[in-house]
């Protein structure tokens, strides 16, 4: 019973402090690529050698100009030495029952009863200090910080990577009709921004997305990245964390043994485990090896509400944070103390303990022991002094293992499962309500799916957050790819840099001949022979044709950056790929992908730049605002139905897309059941009409009831400001529809 705490971390007689810092890491099968993770020293993000090179070394260190960069890691797996796993395969369901996925039910998490938790009356906070996490009407998040400097993104695709929304679904993705389901779906979920687009991040930064944890008062924090040194500052952060009594966890993560911060002892360290039970290949483990999780071929929450593939130790981790979550809510009174010891002697104990630590996390023996434990901790432990808690420790122990048995119960395993990266889950039907026939169908939860692959993903994802990059100028002043209701040029006023109006943009029209710029593209096999002039053709009899229904403006520009076939703007596809890292190939059908990921960008940004609230008695544009970033349009707290309707607005998109559609009036339509109210879109209606007449008609039912002009109808309660001036010439315009032509 004498362990010390460092020596004593993995066994089940002595824990040490009472802090979880969850620093899950992972791979995004699917995701965008992680360069810098491959060199010698340093692992990568994740366990998928066909995608990503893994040094699988962490031991050494990474190299002498990077020893304070935070990375991403995988895992690994020495000879095992186990009891016997008995097998029960639930066969025929890919690994789901009664709605649960594989990962919950190993965990025995399937079926909790949330009355108890609830009755409690307590909120279980819980921070995910990662890449961020996307707006997701499936992940509600209560705040989020962005700590990344010089950085600013819509919340709908922040976290580029998906590694913290995939993190973050496995602990609390709502239990609805929508995505996957968490294993605690009633927790507060607070989102700290430090992994860049690369999942990497320097210490400091780390430090201090800690020590704000600390200041939101939250019960867990789940981080998803390791290093291999011991970093002074990182460590005092970990150390405030736990006296402050945060239950900290991470990833064990790459190489032979447990990295930082798993392996401070304030911090559970969690190894992954596969389908099969076994620990995963590149699991890490050693004396600091605390718990097993599932973390191979899980699904989880992605980018615009999808569902993806992912797999590593990230992925393992969040499932001990969502399980403290539910321990914390029935035992409201407990320190963190309590709940890591309970999470450790109720763990599933099988396998060597460097390998498998205290074994496979089990919700439904915690619970099941909870009661008795809890007493034996009271009667021991709670009211003992401060300087006798560690002599209390071992009569506790002691007590725990005469009259509460260690769990070695059969683990439940699910062979032959696998997931891939890029799963849309979705009940895509057309707007008649028939499904169409060339979706990819595949049973998942009872939904209907549009399956896209892993590199289909990541060509979206980089797309759609490429026009806010300064490359290729795209981002150039007037361009008409970020959902704007005007066109508008950058003057200097008193030393800073203003956006004036000069011309009104017809949001709707831009993005659908982006959609239809996309078709024509992927109308070809490739781009060899006559095809890339085949494709010029089409493109420039598409310009012809939006001349009728598109500004001047918006239309040279776009003309400009794709009339040429070889390029996208100022640079050649090859350059654009490029930056996506791996060996994406320039292909007609990638290229309609990525412009389609523009489009989304269009779309999106609509819901940022061009809605309407009221203030007082008028109704005002939402724009950014600088000194009151509560009032700006891209806080996601502020009217955060926009951000509801921009994800309807990018499903449509999405199933467009799947169906082999072009985009159109509907996509702007939101389901009858959302409420607008708190907002309007400007010029939705005009716009519409005028981009497609032969629509408009029997949608304009619909589009209306998110337009400005036909809910507010008195124009002095508008301020309305599309007073465009150049120079000495003002003028002010905008298209006006008659009330019949609503």
């Amino acid at each position: 019973m004498g362990k010390g705490l460092k020596e004593s971390k993995r066994k089940r007689r002595g824990f040490r402090g009472a802090a979880v810092l969850l620093f899950a890491v992972c791979i995004i099968v699917g995701g965008l690529p992680v360069p810098g993770y491959a060199g010698p020293g340093a692992g990568t993000a994740g366990g998928k050698p066909e995608e990503y090179t893994d040094a699988g070394n962490l031991q050494g260190g990474p190299s002498e100009e990077s020893q304070d960069i935070v990375r991403g890691f995988g895992n690994k797996i020495k000879d095992k030495k186990q009891k016997e796993i008995k097998v029960r395969v639930n066969h025929g369901n890919q690994g789901n029952r009664n709605g649960k996925s594989w990962n919950l039910q190993m965990i025995q998490a399937g079926n909790v009863n949330a009355g108890e938790a609830e009755g409690s009356g307590r909120k279980i906070k819980v921070a995910v200090i990662d890449s961020g996490i996307n707006f997701n009407t499936d992940l509600p998040v209560a705040a989020r910080k962005n700590f990344i400097p010089g950085e600013e993104r819509s919340v709908l695709y922040e976290d580029m990577s998906g590694h913290g929304t995939a993190v973050a679904g496995i602990i609390a993705a709502l239990d609805n009709d929508e995505g996957i389901t968490g294993i605690n779906p009633r927790v507060e979920l607070y989102s700290a921004r430090v992994l860049d687009e690369n999942l990497e991040a320097p210490a400091g930064r780390i430090a201090e997305a800690i020590d704000w944890a600390v200041e939101q008062d939250v019960d867990i924090v789940n981080m998803s990245f390791g290093i291999a040194k011991n970093v002074k500052e990182l460590e005092e952060a970990v150390g405030r964390a736990s006296e402050a009594g945060i239950l900290l966890v991470a990833a064990a993560g790459n190489g032979e043994t447990v990295v930082y911060p798993a392996a401070y002892n304030e911090v559970i360290a969690v190894g992954s485990v596969t389908a099969e039970g076994l620990a995963a290949e590149d699991s890490a483990g050693g004396e600091a090896l605390e718990l097993m999780a599932p973390g191979e071929d899980i699904l989880s929450s992605a980018i615009f509400g999808g569902v993806t593939g992912v797999s590593g130790t990230s992925m393992a981790a969040p499932h001990v944070a969502g399980v403290a979550s539910v321990l914390m809510e029935r035992n409201p009174e407990m320190p963190a103390d309590y709940i890591r010891m309970l999470l450790n002697y109720s763990a599933n104990l099988y396998g060597s303990p460097d390998e498998y630590g205290n074994g496979v996390l089990d919700l439904g023996y915690a619970l099941e022991i909870n009661d008795k434990f809890k007493k034996l901790y009271e009667k021991h432990i709670d009211k003992a002094e401060k300087n006798k808690k560690e002599k209390q420790k071992e009569k506790f122990w002691g007590e725990v293992l005469k009259t509460i048995p260690e769990n070695e119960k059969a683990v439940e395993t699910f062979p032959g499962t696998e997931v891939v990266g890029g799963l849309w889950l979705k009940d895509n039907r057309d707007h008649v309500g028939k499904l169409h026939e060339n979706f990819v169908i595949t049973g998942v939860e009872g939904s209907q799916v549009i399956s896209f692959t892993g590199e289909q993903m990541k060509i979206l994802k980089y797309a759609c957050g490429y026009p806010d990059a300064t490359k290729g100028g795209l981002n150039a002043e007037g361009k008409p790819y970020h959902g704007h209701l005007w066109q508008y040029k950058v003057y200097p006023v008193n030393g800073e840099n203003q956006y004036i109006a000069v011309a009104e943009a017809n949001y709707v029209a831009n993005y659908i001949l982006l959609t239809r710029i996309a078709d024509v593209f992927g109308s070809v096999p490739s781009f060899a022979g006559n095809n890339t002039q085949l494709v010029k053709s089409a493109l420039e009899a598409l310009f012809q044709e939006a001349e009728a229904y598109m500004y001047a403006g918006d239309l040279t520009h776009m003309r400009g950056d794709f009339g040429s076939v070889t390029k996208l703007g100022e640079r050649t596809w090859q350059q654009v790929f490029g930056d996506m890292g791996g060996t994406v190939e320039v292909t007609p059908e990638n290229v309609k992908f990525f412009i389609y990921g523009m489009a989304l960008h269009s779309i999106t940004d609509t819901y940022a730049h061009s809605t309407f609230s009221k203030k007082g008695t008028q109704w005002g544009r939402v724009g950014h605002n600088d000194d009151d970033f509560s009032i700006s349009c891209d806080n996601d707290t502020y009217i955060p139905e926009r951000w509801t309707a921009a994800q309807y607005a990018a499903d449509s998109v999405l199933t467009k897309l799947g169906c082999g559609l072009k985009g159109d009036l509907l996509d702007f339509v939101s389901p009858s059941s959302f409420q607008y109210g708190t907002f309007y879109l400007g010029n939705l209606s005009a716009y519409a009409q005028m981009t497609d007449a032969v629509q408009y008609p029997w949608a304009k039912g619909l589009l209306k009831r998110g337009d400005l002009w036909f809910n507010v109808q008195d124009e002095t309660k508008i301020k309305y400001d599309g007073k465009f001036e150049n120079g000495s010439v003002s003028h002010k315009t905008r298209p006006v529809l008659k009330a019949s032509e609503y």
